[in-house]
């Protein structure tokens, strides 16, 4: 037996207890990395 009680397994269970991300949030979200992306990571 793990140490935790709870462990989220999916997106809904996350959403369940967090709620659903704002705009702030879902405005923030990039489908690629861009040049700041890809300068941060190297």
């Amino acid at each position: 037996m793990g140490i935790f009680k709870d462990i989220l397994r999916t997106e809904e269970e996350l959403e369940q207890l967090a709620g659903k991300p704002g705009d702030l949030v879902n405005n923030k979200v990039i489908g690629n990395l861009d040049h700041h992306c890809r300068h941060f990571i190297s």
